[in-house]
């Protein structure tokens, strides 16, 4: 009996026993320059109004994460007392969902806020693996569930890393990127309409962050639309990206051993929309007015298995734009063995820590609680 105790003794902290290796997040730059970098609330003293377009990543999402995202932004600017309350704003032949509300950020100024939902443009074919799911974690599916039994963590992961988010970066990289990229056009313009001259900060998750950039790419290599593309990404100052996966996505874009040169009359999408964007500032006819690339700050979670570092990457490296690595956890781990990868990959946007970096920065920890200069 005293065997039994003492070997439950020693199991149950192994069973329960759990921690946070990046509660405290830990800082990286490209080329080991400055880690330092500002949020939204110094952007905004600056010119006292900010355009703020949120945008995410793989996976369904819906109007629920579009408001509780942008609560929580708001939040990490200490904002602890405002919902954020965004309202639809319908966009003419867009299956791509915007949601928009000008909010009030004291006497600093005010934020135009938007978040933008393509999950829409990605659900019908989606729904082409309803079959294979166990649960359900797409809108409605006509199949009846998987009959076979899977384990809770194999099930998990199938149903919905595979079947509901990976599929989003297949579908997008697919034969549906021409028809998603012109809807996120049209997202985009409609967002920024309110303010055309303020500053932009982006906040975009993972796939996000490629389909985002690739749009604006887009707009300023078409005639018709170059002039507001090229005004779009001069006015970004700032681009935050979470659970980034900038470098295995530009693969698909990267022709097969050799380097792709950038080129003005580019007809294709580039490994990186972002590096292009600024090289295009020296192209005939491009407007000039960027003084410098934008800052890129990327979240990650090491244990989160669909994210990358940045700053440290070869394709980071060879692009003309200052990284900064921010490491985090989202989740505890068990044992040293295991985060829950979907916690991982999907609770940068509930994390505490990255909405505060993001709305106040690291320059200083209670700049947001700091009076406008």
């Amino acid at each position: 009996m005293m065997r039994v105790a003492f070997l439950l003794s020693l199991l149950v902290p192994l069973l329960f026993g759990c921690s946070t290796a990046y509660k405290t997040p830990v800082f990286a730059a490209k080329d080991g320059g400055s880690t330092s970098f500002p949020g939204a609330a110094e952007l905004l003293d600056a010119e006292h109004r900010l355009n703020v377009i949120l945008v995410h990543g793989m996976c369904t999402h819906d109007e629920k994460w579009a408001q509780d995202t942008a609560t929580a932004f708001l939040r990490g600017m200490g904002q602890s007392d405002t919902q954020a309350g965004l309202a639809p704003v319908p966009v003419p032949g867009s299956a791509i969902q915007l949601f928009q509300r000008t909010v009030p950020i004291g006497q600093r100024g005010e934020i135009n806020l938007s978040a933008i939902v393509w999950s829409p443009a990605t659900a019908p074919l989606k729904q082409q693996l309803c079959y294979d799911q166990s649960e359900r974690t797409q809108g409605a599916c006509a199949e009846p569930r998987y009959p076979y039994q899977r384990y809770r963590i194999n099930r998990l992961i199938k149903d919905r890393l595979l079947d509901d988010c990976l599929a989003d970066a297949v579908i997008y990289l697919g034969k549906s990127r021409g028809t998603i990229n012109g809807q996120m056009q049209a997202v985009i313009a409609k967002a920024l309409n309110v303010a055309p001259d303020a500053n932009n900060l982006f906040i975009a998750d993972s796939l996000g962050s490629k389909m985002v950039f690739d749009a604006i790419f887009k707009m300023a290599m078409n005639r018709t639309t170059a002039q507001e593309g090229q005004r779009i990404f001069n006015n970004t100052a700032q681009i935050f990206m979470r659970a980034n996966q900038i470098p295995i996505l530009a693969l698909a874009d990267t022709p097969s051993q050799q380097a792709r040169m950038f080129s003005c009359e580019s007809d294709g999408y580039p490994a990186d929309p972002i590096g292009d964007l600024v090289r295009r500032q020296g192209c005939p006819g491009a407007e000039r007015a960027r003084v410098r690339a934008p800052l890129v700050v990327a979240f990650s979670d090491p244990s989160d298995v669909l994210s990358y570092t940045l700053a440290g990457s070869p394709h980071a490296r060879s692009q003309p734009y200052p990284v900064i690595d921010v490491i985090v956890s989202n989740a505890p781990g068990y044992l040293g063995w295991l985060e829950r990868p979907d916690h991982a990959h999907l609770h940068y946007d509930e994390n505490p820590e990255v909405n505060r970096l993001i709305g106040c920065g690291n320059r200083s920890p209670a700049y947001c609680r700091q009076p406008a200069r």
